[in-house]
């Protein structure tokens, strides 16, 4: 029966589908000439508005250069009302029967100079409007429902899509950056807006390009809100409580205040229902006011995330604009999380000949323990800005955790280990953060100079109980305590100065040279004491990884930078295109010293490093194309820990072997990106492919000994290449006459590499795809349905076998508005993973959730959850890195029931 269940609630859909349809299967078209009724010129940037005899705004767009307007795919009705609105001219209204063949030319359309008259009276605003570069949205023209939110307003706009994970785009034209009377709104998620501040608040939106990067990348646009006079300050949160069957509860409450200069949040949360956020950004996103608005993709019920977890939160957040050039922000957040796992793990490492098999059960529980603060402050002086920014991060992680692993050689057991470990861990990191950055008056980086300066201190205290036992059953017991203190300091200057406007010259091209340096030192002390059974003490150091390091390192990468970019305007559109290169030296040195002969090294590393762009636009009336080609080369300098041995001979399951020949992999990088925008259908597209040249290319590798010993060692090996693939698309298109938004991400890698195994060379290729599809529809302004598809392949291929996993997850989500204030949430997904040589798994989540919202101002809601239906979920994970397949199986939370009640504090 439970594969029908997935039928059950697609019919369930179609059913309510069905019953929205109306007569949306004929469309027609308008077209038409705007021109000025004294001059005769074309006027252009107009608003051509289109209304059906409700007053209800069903298509809009804008004149071009020549006057000509064309409104496409309008929704037959036998009669629209036709607005034409400017600036500069009186409005034009028009009432006409829809054609019967799907296209109406209308004659000339002439508009009248408005007077200057004081007494004249602006009767209405039209719903949208170009002025200048800007666009401007007036809510008052849209007809909306009581206590609607933003979201539901841009919804309504022709040309604006909100997609279901928040993210908004115009004419196909991402939205970056969301703005409330000119300042960002409690953080940078644009969701805290627009699923809280009433519709009804707003004076109106407008919507800018923000300015071209300095890079070849494509602009973005910014969205402002302007509230109303009585409407610049507000209050709006949540506050809630559930309890469930099998001991499940949550509390959760925020309370958030703004005014000119202020915004403040405070909040609160605690549940055994694995439901956790980690910034005050994710935690106000999913408690929002929008009903159904809740973001499932964080700070949700969570089956996939492993063992049995509380959570704990505290935070705050302040922001102030002191004036209108300085401003501050604090953010506080402390968390503590408490998780009990029980896990299963199978590991098969594949030799040449045979395979060595590690099976492991463990359990443990962790005490995490967080606090955070992180301090913003902005000062700007005309074309000037200065930032200030101070982090403080401090952790306490207590872990205790019973393990046996079990390790067989060709299916004989050749090593067990019964481990009881208990550990500390505490972490405090401090930074503080210096900026200054000149535009200059061409809005271009001038000056640009940072400084960072960060501090770690670690301290790890850990007790183990251990007991070996060998191929021929022979037990040795070891009782250890290992202390770790690391100190780590970091400085960090960098500056790009632009030569030629800094000595006054405005040119077209441009000269910048940027360096860049960073001096940093660590320190670690560690000591391993084992105990003594004669003094029944801990007195017995093992030397083997034992050690006090002094690792100091000093960095520079000075570099020169020639760029030119050309523009060319006309009619209709632009071309724009340009070009840089540029030259770095990069040279390192560092030198660590240490009490241990194996772990003393010194390194000096140099190189130059090139890199070159071009880029080309293309842009017309409604289209848009870039093509950008760019190549550079980097480093990756080998570690401290790949050079300098750890071998512990007490224990055999796993050891490094350090290599002080390493030398830094060389990456010689090809990178092509192509973007297509269409204002038709929202329709943007973007192909990226990449393709890595690897010298010297730094490649870890292991023996497998016949005793259950593994050590592992990296070496330099020749260079081989790796290559992706990346496509990505969103379109927003109609079906029925309601909206169906699309998005599609495919992604593939492919690698070729060696490395050793038992000290012979492996041939290895790697294949990764991975195909994500979205769709969200909308056949009626009280049913939102999303349906989404993830596939997902890895392939791992060598001289002798190969290696593979495949993921394929289907999600089916409804949101449905029932009338009398209720909303039902219908969510089901269906996983299958499979994987070489272990065991297949399939399983099936089904949650409900049903609210109904009461009282004029819909500020009380009451909830009814059903999470795991068909009590299908289980946690398995697959993983496969290199010549290793692995499995893992965790308890998880599971089926459960839960009935909560909320209070939305609104006051506008």
């Amino acid at each position: 029966m439970i594969k029908y269940f997935f039928v059950i609630n697609l019919f369930l859909l179609y059913s309510f589908n069905c019953k929205s349809q109306e007569r949306m299967d004929k469309f027609f078209a308008i077209r038409g000439l705007i021109i000025d009724s004294v001059s005769h010129d074309a006027v252009k940037s107009a608003t051509i508005s289109l209304y059906n005899n409700n007053n209800n705004l069903i298509k809009y767009g804008l004149s071009n250069l020549k006057g000509e307007f064309e409104l496409k795919d309008v929704q037959y009705q036998d009669t629209v009302i036709l607005k034409i609105s400017h600036l500069s001219y009186n409005i034009f209204i028009l009432k006409i029967a829809a054609p019967s063949d799907g296209l109406l030319i209308l004659k000339n359309t002439f508009l009248t100079t408005k007077t200057k008259d004081i007494n004249e009276i602006v009767i209405e605003k039209p719903p949208i409007l170009l002025n200048k570069d800007t666009l401007e949205i007036y809510p008052e023209a849209f007809d909306l429902g009581e206590n609607t939110v933003i979201e539901d307003l841009l919804k309504k706009v022709p040309g604006i899509v909100v997609w279901g994970d928040g993210q908004i785009t115009v004419n196909g034209k991402k939205v970056t950056k969301l703005l409330v009377e000119g300042k960002k709104f409690f953080g940078t998620d644009p969701l805290i807006a627009t699923r809280n501040l009433p519709n009804n608040a707003v004076s109106k939106i407008t919507v800018y390009e923000n300015p071209k990067p300095e890079t070849s990348e494509n602009s973005t646009l910014s969205m402002d809100i302007t509230l109303k006079n009585n409407n610049k300050s507000g209050v709006f949160g949540k506050v809630g409580a559930g309890i469930g069957d099998t001991k499940r509860k949550e509390t959760a409450g925020s309370l958030n205040f703004f005014n000119k200069k202020n915004q403040i949040s405070l909040f609160a949360a605690q549940n055994n229902t694995n439901k956790e956020a980690y910034t005050v950004g994710d935690f106000l996103r999913v408690n929002t006011y929008m009903p159904g608005g809740e973001d499932y993709n964080s700070y949700s019920s969570s089956f996939n995330k492993i063992g049995y977890n509380e959570f704990l939160i505290l935070g705050s957040r302040f922001e102030r604009s002191w004036t209108k050039n300085v401003n501050s922000e604090l953010d506080v957040l402390n968390y503590i999380k408490n998780a009990t796992i029980e896990q299963e793990s199978n590991e098969i490492y594949q030799l040449e000949i045979g395979s060595q098999d590690v099976k492991s059960n463990s359990t443990s529980t962790i005490k995490n323990q967080v606090f955070k603060a992180n301090n913003d402050n902005k000062f700007k002086f005309k074309n000037r800005e200065f930032k200030v920014n101070s982090k403080i991060y401090h952790t306490i992680d207590d872990l205790k955790i019973n393990l046996i692993k079990t390790i067989s050689q060709d299916s004989k057991q050749v090593y067990l280990i019964d481990n009881a470990n208990s550990t500390r861990a505490k972490n405090l990191d401090k930074s503080l953060y210096l900026n200054y950055n000149d535009k200059g008056l061409l809005g271009r980086d001038k000056v640009n100079v940072f400084y960072e300066f960060r501090q770690v201190d670690k301290v790890l205290n850990q007790n183990q109980h251990l007991i070996f036992v060998d191929s021929n059953y022979t037990s040795e017991t070891l009782n250890r305590t290992k202390i770790n203190d690391v100190k780590r300091l970091n400085h960090n200057l960098f500056a790009n100065i632009e030569i030629l406007s800094a000595f006054g010259k405005i040119s077209k091209w441009r000269l910048n040279s940027e360096s860049y340096f960073a001096l940093s030192s660590h320190t670690e002390s560690q000591i391993d004491r084992h105990f003594n059974q004669f003094t029944q003490n801990y007195d017995i150091v093992n030397g083997a990884i034992s050690f006090n390091d002094d690792y100091r390192e000093f960095h520079w990468r000075p570099g020169l930078k020639l760029s030119r970019s050309f523009i060319e305007i006309f009619g209709r559109g632009s071309n724009e295109w340009g070009s840089s290169a540029m030259i770095n030296y990069e040279t390192t040195m560092g030198q660590n010293r240490s009490s241990s002969d194996f772990r003393t090294i010194k390194n000096n590393f140099k190189s130059i490093l090139p890199s070159a762009d071009i880029y080309y636009t293309w842009y017309r009336s409604g289209k848009e194309n870039s093509l950008i080609l760019n190549y550079n080369t980097n480093l990756i300098r080998p570690q401290l820990y790949q050079q300098v041995s750890l071998l512990d001979t007490t224990q055999k399951d796993f050891n490094y072997v350090g290599n002080k020949d390493l030398t830094p992999e060389y990456n010689h990088v090809i990178e092509f990106k192509f973007n297509n925008r269409k204002i038709k259908n929202s329709f943007n597209q973007n192909l990226t492919f990449r393709y890595t040249l690897r010298k010297d290319q730094l490649a870890d590798s292991s023996i497998y000994q016949n005793d259950g010993l593994r050590k592992s060692y990296t070496v330099n090996i020749k260079g081989t290449p790796c290559y992706s693939l990346n496509y990505d698309l969103l379109s927003s298109t109609r079906i029925f006459g309601k909206p169906l938004n699309m998005k599609l991400f495919a992604n593939f890698t492919g690698e070729k590499g060696y490395y050793y195994i038992n000290e012979s060379l492996i041939n290895m290729k790697n294949y990764g795809f991975e195909t994500s599809f979205n769709f969200d529809y909308l056949p009626h302004d009280k049913i939102t349905t999303s349906i989404k598809t993830t596939n997902s392949k890895q392939f791992s291929q060598f001289t002798n076998y190969a290696n593979k996993t495949t993921t394929n997850i289907l999600n089916i989500d409804a949101v449905i508005k029932l009338p009398m204030r209720t909303t039902f949430i219908n969510s089901i997904s269906f996983i299958d993973s499979k994987i070489s040589r272990l065991e297949n798994n399939q399983q099936y989540l089904w949650n409900i959730h049903l609210y109904h919202r009461f009282f004029k101002k819909e500020r009380f809601e009451i909830k009814f959850s059903m999470f795991d239906l068909l009590s299908q979920k289980s946690s398995v994970k697959n993983y496969i890195s290199g010549n290793m397949i692995k499995q893992e199986i965790n308890n998880n939370l599971e089926q459960y029931f839960m009935f909560s009640l909320s209070y939305f504090p609104r006051k506008f």
